[in-house]
């Protein structure tokens, strides 16, 4: 597509990785052209789109290296949405969960299997679906070219990073000196899952904020007084599927 086309998408997110995704593709389609290629750069910007969308990446048998690969078959599979809460809560159930449900083993005969193994249990006639990962319906489509009604992974960002938070919150709202602001920001910067998106998530029950407690945490932070700072330590959020503050 060109870049008006996806424009036409009006998708904020999905058009942002679809162009990051483009000119990533480019700057592939460009090496190969300058290597001398005899494939015409359509032809290598369709092979890449269908490796990209149908393959799997995959740990060696030794877990030093990462394949991609392609499987017929295995690539059937659909999509099983999950948010980080519905992760976090499946992982608590059993120890195996939260392990990439597709591998690359070795047989008694020597050779390379490809093994599947879905990790929660099924009714007969349902669809077996596999996770592809925490993906945000505009990384499905960027990725795989599709988009679900309905998927809990989705969510909404109240502030782009660390910074704007505690600007927004400690040195506009409160009035609180940049010293203050700073002390904060730092303790925030410490945190396991920094970087994790400061976003309000769906919760697995429908109501309440439970599933959104990297933000919860992260706000209560800079709100805070200097004297309370030191109350708050840092925790696995099993609600919310991530390392947060709780006081």
């Amino acid at each position: 597509w060109s870049d008006d086309d996806v424009g036409e998408l009006q998708f904020e997110a999905a058009v942002e990785d679809i162009k990051a995704l483009k000119s990533h593709v480019d700057e592939l389609v460009s090496r190969y052209a300058g290597e001398g290629g005899e494939a015409s750069m359509d032809q290598i910007r369709w092979a890449l789109g269908l490796v990209r969308g149908r393959s799997f990446l995959v740990d060696s048998t030794d877990g030093r290296r990462k394949y991609r690969a392609l499987v017929p078959v295995a690539d059937l599979f659909n999509h099983l949405p999950e948010s980080p809460a519905t992760w976090a809560a499946a992982a608590a159930e059993g120890d195996d969960f939260g392990e990439n449900p597709w591998t690359m083993v070795e047989g008694d005969d020597g050779l390379l299997y490809f093994d599947i193994v879905t990790q929660r249990g099924w009714s007969e006639g349902d669809e077996v679906l596999l996770p592809y990962g925490l993906e945000t319906s505009s990384e499905l489509l960027a990725s795989h070219g599709i988009i679900l009604q309905h998927n809990e992974a989705d969510f909404l960002p109240l502030y782009q990073d660390l910074v704007e938070l505690v600007g927004e919150v400690s040195e506009i709202e409160l009035g609180e000196s940049t010293e203050t602001a700073r002390q904060k920001l730092e303790l925030l910067q410490g945190l396991d899952a920094a970087e994790a998106p400061l976003s309000a998530r769906p919760s697995a029950t429908g109501t309440g904020v439970e599933a959104s407690g990297h933000l919860v945490g992260c706000l209560q932070v800079a709100y805070a007084g200097l004297d309370e700072l030191g109350m708050f330590e840092e925790e696995f959020d099993g609600k919310g599927g991530d390392f947060t503050f709780g006081a």
